[in-house]
C-alpha cells in the first residue's frame, strides 16, 4: 500500500526538531512539540540526543532553556559525510520559498504551517558555537 504524500516526510524527527530550533531558537519544548505534531516527551528526548552528539547546545537561564544549533557539527549519515549542519541551514535560507500548500486533511499543526517554512530561517539559531 502506497502512503499518501501528506502521511510521510523526508526528514526524521531529529532533523525537523533541529531545523525548527534553527528557525525559532527561542522556542519552548511545548512550542516545538505543537509546531511539529510531536509529544513533549519525544521532543525532549530528541533535544537530549542532539545535545549529546554535539549538534545542539542547551543552556538554562532561570526557568527557561535556550538552544543553539552547532553550525560546525557534521551529519552522521554516510551519504552526507563531511557536510556541516550550518551549510544545510544556509542553503535552506537561500532557497526560494515554496508556494503555499493546498488545504488537506493533515493535522492542524501542519495546515497552519507548523513544519518550518524556508522563509522563516533567520540567523537567530546560528549564533557562534560556545567553545
Amino acid at each position: 500500500m502506497t502512503k499518501n504524500a501528506s502521511e510521510w516526510y523526508h526528514c526524521s524527527s531529529y532533523g525537523t526538531v533541529l531545523m525548527h530550533i534553527a528557525a525559532h531558537p527561542h522556542s519552548t519544548i511545548s512550542e516545538i512539540a505543537d509546531a511539529l505534531c510531536l509529544t513533549k516527551r519525544s521532543v525532549w528526548g530528541t533535544i537530549g540526543a542532539l545535545r549529546r552528539h554535539g549538534q545542539l547546545h542547551v543552556s538554562r537561564k532561570s526557568r527557561h532553556h535556550h538552544y543553539i544549533v552547532n553550525p560546525d557539527a557534521l551529519f552522521f549519515h554516510p551519504t552526507v559525510t563531511g557536510v556541516r549542519i550550518g551549510d544545510l541551514i544556509r542553503g535552506l535560507r537561500a532557497a526560494p520559498s515554496p508556494p503555499p500548500a493546498p488545504q488537506s486533511d493533515a493535522p492542524d499543526c501542519f495546515r497552519q504551517g507548523g513544519m518550518v517554512p524556508l522563509r522563516e530561517f533567520t540567523n537567530g539559531g546560528m549564533r557562534p558555537w560556545p567553545r
